[in-house]
């Protein structure tokens, strides 16, 4: 097979992927439709510095449930970080205006200290840690879904990754 043919042949199958894979290469990432998306696809590509990722790398998979996600890392002794403008990253910067008015606009910052932000078209931005690690990841689903379980959750874990702090 010629080379020419060979690396055609390699960027369509490279292109065909679905999005939930992680992308091993820089040069087969798609462009992101949304601001949270390079975040994913920077956490599918990077290693973790930590010795348990391997751990949780078989505990945890794209797609999967979020509570089933929240429930293993709570389980394995990490905990949410809080982010004081949840609130405001969420509802928008006239947020006590909002929540006074329907608090129920700004439950689900009550409900997952973890979450950071949310944006309109699904994409939720979490946050936890574990002695000096950070875990950063990204769901996508509707937020009024995040304690639902199983393969039909309206919230599913997009993409994660461990750091130091």
């Amino acid at each position: 097979m010629s080379r020419a043919l060979f690396t055609a042949f390699l960027f369509f199958v490279v292109a065909c992927k679905p999005l939930q894979q992680s992308v091993s290469s820089p040069k087969s990432a798609q462009s992101p439709s949304s601001p949270i998306e390079p975040k994913l696809i920077a956490m599918n590509r990077q290693t973790s510095s930590v010795e348990n990722a391997t751990d949780l790398k078989k505990a945890l998979s794209p797609g999967m449930a979020y509570a089933d996600f929240r429930h293993v890392l709570l389980q394995e002794g990490w905990q949410p970080v809080s982010d004081e403008n949840c609130k405001q990253n969420v509802v928008g910067d006239d947020y006590a205006e909002q929540c006074a008015a329907d608090p129920s606009l700004c439950q689900a910052c009550n409900d997952l200290p973890e979450l950071s932000s949310y944006s309109g078209d699904g994409h939720a931005l979490v946050h936890f840690s574990k002695g000096r690690d950070l875990l950063e990841a990204t769901a996508l689903g509707e937020l009024r879904g995040w304690n639902e379980r199983g393969v039909d959750a309206g919230l599913q874990l997009s993409g994660w990754s461990i750091s130091k702090k």
